[in-house]
């Protein structure tokens, strides 16, 4: 798996480009590196995309694993934004999916946004970017 990131201090954002088959543990290395060069910067809001991303084995256990740590990090991320863009219907379900089970388990505040898009640059928009 593959993460290429790009932080925007002006906008308080961060775009990351992810490829390669999706790897729970890989992602929560880099969740933690990356939380680590944004915190205390005012970022809260990121961009995933998962374009190029290869989602076939995806499970909602692996799921919830990384949701429960991303969890970990909420609070330097408070009030942020994170959006997810997808480019076919399995994506557009595993997006779905990451969504019910923020909600259903209550792991962000109220303040906290997570949506989808199929369109980058509404995604960038959304985004503030």
């Amino acid at each position: 798996m593959q993460f290429k990131h790009e932080i925007d201090q002006d906008k308080k954002n961060v775009t990351v480009n992810m490829s390669g088959l999706m790897n729970g543990d890989e992602f929560i290395v880099f969740y933690e590196e990356l939380m680590t060069k944004i915190e205390g910067k005012g970022i809260a809001s990121i961009l995933w995309d998962t374009r190029n991303l290869d989602m076939r084995k995806v499970t909602a256990d692996h799921i919830e694993k990384v949701l429960m740590y991303v969890n970990k990090w909420s609070s330097i991320r408070k009030g942020g934004q994170s959006v997810w863009v997808v480019n076919n219907v399995f994506k557009y379900g595993i997006a779905r999916m990451i969504e019910n089970i923020i909600e259903v388990k209550n792991l962000f505040d109220q303040d906290y946004h997570f949506k989808i898009f199929k369109d980058y640059t509404k995604a960038q928009e959304w985004i503030g970017g």
